[in-house]
């Protein structure tokens, strides 16, 4: 099913992405495709549908922060598309509250971003509102958000967004390096249609399901220490379409060439009702 490469990840393609120039998106994309050409897309799903239709070879996305959690939308359509993770990126995200020349941080009213950049943010935005009133709304990307405040009339307005928007779209930066923890991450996949694995692989993703019954998730964990494998990542989630079922978001620091691997999936798989293979990939910084 999977076809093994044995060169190193490509450094060029036609590359979708979610967000505009200076998104943290972008910046992913440049880092996993230095010689890339980047396509913008206004969300989420307008990225699976360019990979879809072949418009783009590779889609870039965000899919969990180390703060805020995963980016569940993403994880929905892998799996309505059907789609493989072909290799990680963890991006160290910095965040500053950006305005229009003039303005100051005593007079902003309202603040724009992404739900996520937000969310990370929590605690200097909960600052801003006990001093000013501000209100917060979310926008679709943080850099378009910056654009919008660049070309709005309005003054008492700002963005969260990188460094970089300050440079590209002429605004203030008001604060600098304003999200809740200075060890801030975002992990962005890098996504195809073909399920390709290429020389470094060395974490695997999984969505697993089990029966509602007492054991039943140990079981499956249970698999993977007796294979003596590092896991990640483990989260849950209700699966669509029922009543109060779940199923788990699991990542393995093993390869399928690793002795053992491909026995344990097998494993896991027998003990699962649900059980879709998202990918082997290399995992980046």
């Amino acid at each position: 099913m999977f076809k093994y490469i044995n060169s190193d990840f490509p450094v060029n393609g036609i590359v979708a992405c979610s967000g505009i120039e200076g998104s943290n998106a972008q910046a992913a994309c440049m880092k996993i495709f230095p010689e890339g050409k980047i396509s913008y897309f206004n969300s989420f799903k307008a990225v699976f549908e360019a990979v879809a239709s072949d418009n783009c070879e590779y889609g870039v996305l965000p899919i969990e922060n180390s703060f805020n959690g995963s980016v569940r939308a993403v994880y929905d359509l892998i799996i309505e598309c059907k789609f493989y993770i072909l290799k990680s990126l963890l991006l160290p995200i910095r965040h500053c509250l950006l305005a229009k020349h003039g303005a100051k941080i005593e007079t902003i009213k309202t603040v724009y971003s992404h739900s996520q950049a937000l969310g990370q943010c929590s605690k200097f935005l909960d600052s801003l509102t006990d001093k000013n009133g501000a209100k917060k709304i979310p926008f679709w990307n943080t850099a378009a958000a910056a654009k919008m405040v660049s070309e709005s009339d309005e003054n008492d307005i700002a963005a969260i967004a990188s460094p970089l928007c300050s440079e590209l779209y002429g605004l203030d930066c008001l604060a600098s390096d304003i999200q809740d923890q200075n060890n801030n991450y975002t992990k962005f996949i890098c996504i195809s249609k073909n399920p390709v694995i290429y020389k470094g692989a060395d974490h695997i993703s999984l969505i697993t399901g089990c029966n509602n019954e007492p054991g039943a998730l140990n079981k499956i964990l249970s698999i993977i220490s007796k294979h003596n494998v590092n896991m990640n990542k483990l989260e849950s989630c209700p699966k669509a379409g029922s009543q109060f079922e779940y199923i788990f978001f699991l990542e393995l620091e093993t390869s399928l060439k690793a002795n053992g691997t491909n026995s344990m999936l097998d494993e896991i798989q027998q003990n699962c009702t649900d059980f879709i293979f998202l990918g082997n990939y290399e995992q980046g910084r």
